[in-house]
């Protein structure tokens, strides 16, 4: 059965594990990305910590982040019942690697900022 013959709800469900994969390695990433970063650019500041509370809530900020995410990403299957592309198979491939890049720099964008104020703070 090719994608073009699949209903949008059972492509986008079949496309969720996937997703839901990339956004875990994003926020795994972020992360390591921001406990570098912020040991470097935050040094001198004693407000700078990562401890059990803090891990804790990184990670109900990461479970909240995954539920908003997976919301959105039911809008895949809508917006297609809304359009009705010509071509169903194009249309999701581009919905979802939109989507999914939107969805990925989200968690990347923490320490991109913590970067930036290394850089221009």
């Amino acid at each position: 059965m090719s994608q073009n013959e699949l209903a949008p709800a059972e492509w986008w469900n079949a496309q969720r594990p996937r997703y839901n994969l990339g956004l875990s390695g994003a926020a795994g990433i972020s992360f390591v990305a921001y406990s570098f970063l912020g040991s470097i650019v935050y040094r001198h500041d004693a407000e700078f910590e990562i401890t059990v509370f803090s891990l804790f809530f990184m990670a109900l900020a990461f479970f909240m982040m995954m539920v908003v995410a997976n919301l959105c990403y039911s809008l895949g299957a809508l917006s297609e019942s809304l359009v009705r592309p010509r071509n169903p198979g194009t249309y999701r491939r581009w919905c979802f690697r939109f989507g999914f890049g939107i969805s990925v720099l989200v968690p990347l964008s923490v320490p991109g900022a913590v970067l930036l104020e290394g850089i221009f703070g």
